[in-house]
């Protein structure tokens, strides 16, 4: 496989897993996001609360996030929906 030069480090998915390990994975709800953070409590990705506002974009939510080899998605469920009840959009 040839690397692709697109101004970044390219990780291989082993890299990525021991780059980011799910165990060492946090969430914090603020008022507009939901964010995680790695163990050296650096952003790593982040869902916008307007992003959420209909059952179907959280549904999408739910099954974009399990996709990803760093989540357990149980954990992400949880943490998700307490994130909506504090927005008030969970029903």
């Amino acid at each position: 496989m040839n690397e692709v030069d697109k101004g970044y480090d390219a990780l291989s998915l082993g890299d990525f897993m021991d780059k980011y390990k799910r165990d060492e994975v946090t969430w914090k709800i603020t008022k507009k996001y939901l964010s995680a953070y790695d163990q050296r409590k650096r952003e790593i990705y982040s869902i916008r609360r307007d992003t959420c506002t209909t059952r179907d974009d959280q549904f999408d939510w739910f099954a974009h996030m399990c996709e990803k080899v760093w989540i357990y998605p149980y954990v992400f469920k949880n943490v998700f929906i307490k994130a909506l009840k504090e927005w008030g959009l969970y029903e």
